[in-house]
């Protein structure tokens, strides 16, 4: 059984670029390196709820009650920045887990992660995990900007997929943020799925139904644009105690980018006081010349 974590390792400029262009370069790659080292923690905490689920896959006698997590990455020249980010995850656990707990696997040709390319490289992935885990393990694969997930529907999800049947958690902009196969179904799942676009779930979902059964949880969010980013702030700060979610690098990076934009508020609040000001003094001064020529 394998946990996956589909990421690209955060870089100014070219990462998260919808919301980049909302808040700039440097505080969205701030907060895309909070986005990955919370997931990565929260996914560690991945347990099944039974000690020993049964699987209906291939292997109908497997055990699959352990769950070995793996970093699908790109770019592939970013494994040793890669390592050293999963390294910080897990020495900042409490406790600290050991630095083996994720295993690193280069995503085919992974220079980029483009839309027009997750196709081939999520089939590899899945390939590449059950080389090592077996034809029939069940795998889930989750993105890295949907901090809000939570490793108990992840565990559920994967213990759906030990019982025969496939899992997917749809998001609010009409993708999807988990999904999680039984061991009979392969990489053709991803095949005619239609990425980056108002019908990704929904041809996701058709793909998923031509294998069998289908679980569907319920919508989640992850953070693409400056509207989600305001609802994680929401949802944090509702949360303010961490009862639900822990995501203290989420915190402490969405408290840095508050404060900056009321910063930046206060400085356009000031401009434009200054700007009637001086408005207003022209005004002033212009009447007063023409009473003067009046006189």
């Amino acid at each position: 059984m394998a946990l996956v974590l589909v990421a690209k390792y955060p870089t100014p400029g070219k990462s998260k670029t919808r919301l980049s262009a909302a808040v700039g370069s440097s505080e969205t790659h701030n907060l895309a390196n909070a986005f990955l080292l919370d997931t990565l923690c929260t996914l560690s905490n991945v347990e099944l709820q039974s000690h020993t689920v049964q699987s209906h896959t291939v292997n109908a006698s497997q055990n699959v009650s352990k769950i070995n997590k793996y970093v699908l990455y790109a770019p592939r020249s970013a494994e040793k920045k890669m390592r050293s980010l999963v390294n910080e995850a897990m020495d900042g656990m409490d406790p600290p887990l050991g630095r083996d707990e994720w295993t690193l696997l280069p995503m085919v040709d992974a220079d980029g992660l483009t839309s027009s390319q997750l196709t081939v490289k999520l089939k590899d992935g899945l390939e590449q995990v059950r080389s090592i885990e077996g034809d029939g393990a069940p795998v889930a694969f989750v993105g890295m900007d949907s901090p809000t997930l939570t490793s108990a529907e992840v565990a559920q999800s994967l213990e759906v997929a030990a019982k025969g049947k496939s899992y997917i958690k749809p998001a609010k902009d009409n993708g999807y943020v988990l999904i999680a196969l039984p061991g009979r179904v392969d990489g053709a799942v991803f095949e005619g799925v239609r990425w980056s676009c108002d019908e990704t779930f929904s041809s996701q979902a058709r793909r998923l139904c031509a294998f069998g059964e289908v679980v569907v949880g319920e919508p989640g969010f992850d953070i693409d644009e400056i509207d989600d980013l305001e609802e994680l702030y929401k949802i944090l700060k509702a949360d303010e105690e961490g009862k639900e979610f822990k995501l203290t690098r989420c915190r402490a990076e969405l408290q840095k980018y508050e404060q900056k934009k009321l910063q930046r508020k206060k400085a356009k609040d000031r401009a434009t006081w200054l700007l009637w000001g001086m408005t207003l003094l022209g005004i002033g001064v212009a009447v007063a010349v023409g009473k003067g020529r009046t006189l």
